[in-house]
């Protein structure tokens, strides 16, 4: 996927600012299944990217991506069992 420049810019200080949130979050929610958790925050990262790319960004950038996050867990957890 090719990101112009600007949405490019967007996605790195928002994701900066959330990264740890994300992380800790996915760290605790995985505690039992820690190898999840990288892949966890790489798919939370794409659909940010996805919908930025797709002009679709939420209001609430932080809360969206924890909300996300929450959503690929429970799949995961679904998955698992």
């Amino acid at each position: 996927m090719n990101i112009p420049d600007g949405e490019n810019i967007f996605c790195e200080n928002i994701w900066k600012d959330s990264f740890v949130g994300v992380k800790r979050l996915c760290e605790y929610k995985l505690r039992s299944c820690p190898d999840e958790i990288d892949d966890v925050i790489s798919e939370v990262y794409l659909a940010f990217i996805s919908i930025v790319h797709n002009n679709k960004i939420p209001e609430n950038p932080k809360a969206w991506l924890y909300g996300v996050a929450n959503n690929i867990i429970k799949r995961k957890y679904s998955q698992i069992n």
